[in-house]
């Protein structure tokens, strides 16, 4: 008889990494040294339906060894610290829903990137979610996609007025995340592409991200995005500061997800992965779970029959989408200096540019808007 899947967990990714604890920060209060951080070698696990880490002192031989500490995720925020950290540059924040902090550290951006993919892409957008719109987009070639996995993917772009989720299509794995406070400014560019800006606040960290759109609908991003923009200045909630807005958002975005892990897709992430960070494409993690799994044979494993990535990533329905945009990497922009009112928008104009854009607003949004404000369009 077979085992059931939960006996065989699924390993994402390995490696080495440095872990600091809550515990460790709290005995230092908050000023750590470089000795205060431990390596441990990793395996990133999915066993039901939730993600484990689990932290070895050295790679473990046999199924037997059992790790120094293990992690269980079944809810959390992801933070990338793109500035250094307690003396360490590339930082993965991991909070449970106790606002109790992991710190994982890693030698380069690469594995942090990567490390961030496996994590985030285990938790789904529901196909119908409660609140806001979907909309299917492309993302561009640029560095910024490629950092959060999701460069040359098809995928759905969720607004609400929490912010914005960007998941892949065919498994809905949801790839980054964007508290609408830590979005910095936003904008339409030539037909069909939409562009945001995050600031360093971003769970994704600070940079630019570009989607190509089907049939113009960057311009429903637009107004939606403005809409819930507008009310959440008229809210004016006095009593948060800027970063537990970002906080309370971010926790109005995880309940939009689902926390259930479909193993399906797991060889398809492993090739994103690879194709995005650089790292060994036959990276250990299939013998690692051979190692976890020591002792089972073949025939009581679950098979899946899992589609080819290149035949989702080309999907005939999104390609008709895109196929009469502009290119992603020359987009038709035009320097233009625009006013917006303190806080309603004037009526939409039939003649308006090509080129709009939300003005910056790294101030609280609870600030008085009593002047008009410039933008200048890139």
């Amino acid at each position: 008889m077979a085992a059931p899947r939960e006996s065989f967990p699924e390993v994402l990714t390995e490696g080495w990494l440095w872990w600091l604890s809550d515990k460790e920060l709290k005995k230092t209060k908050y000023k750590v040294t470089a000795d205060g951080w431990k390596p441990y070698y990793f395996y990133m696990t999915i066993s039901a339906c939730k993600t484990h880490i689990r932290l070895y002192k050295k790679p473990p031989k046999s199924k037997k060894d059992k790790p120094y500490v293990t992690h269980v995720y079944p809810e959390f925020q992801l933070h990338k610290r793109t500035e250094a950290t307690h003396h360490q540059p590339f930082i993965c924040q991991v909070t449970d829903l106790s606002r109790h902090s992991s710190h994982y550290a890693f030698e380069n951006e690469a594995r942090r990137d990567s490390f961030a993919f496996f994590m985030i892409t285990q938790r789904r957008l529901p196909e119908k979610p409660t609140a806001g719109r979907m909309f299917s987009v492309k993302p561009d070639d640029s560095a910024e996609h490629r950092k959060i996995g999701s460069r040359g993917s098809n995928c759905l772009l969720h607004v609400c007025k929490s912010g914005l989720t960007l998941a892949f299509q065919t498994s809905f794995s949801i790839v980054a995340q964007w508290p609408l406070n830590s979005v910095r400014n936003f904008e339409t560019v030539g037909d069909g592409c939409f562009r945001i800006e995050a600031g360093r606040r971003s769970p994704m960290g600070e940079g630019v991200y570009m989607f190509e759109t089907k049939q113009n609908e960057n311009d429903v991003i637009y107004h939606l995005m403005d809409k819930y923009i507008t009310e959440t200045i008229k809210e004016n909630r006095k009593s948060s500061g800027r970063d537990e807005k970002i906080y309370e958002e971010y926790c109005d975005l995880g309940v939009l997800a689902i926390t259930q892990s479909d193993l399906r897709y797991s060889r398809d992430l492993k090739r994103i992965s690879a194709n995005n960070f650089n790292l060994n494409p036959g990276s250990s993690a299939e013998g690692a779970s051979n190692i976890l799994r020591s002792g089972a044979s073949d025939a009581s494993l679950p098979e899946y029959k899992i589609s080819d990535l290149e035949e989702w990533l080309e999907e005939p329905s999104l390609s008709s989408q895109i196929q009469d945009s502009p290119s992603l990497s020359e987009p038709q922009t035009k320097r233009k200096t625009i006013q917006l009112p303190s806080v309603t928008r004037p009526a939409a104009d039939s003649s308006r540019p090509a080129n709009r854009m939300r003005p910056s607003w790294n101030q609280p949004i609870n600030i008085k808007r009593s002047r008009s404000r410039t933008t200048e369009v890139l």
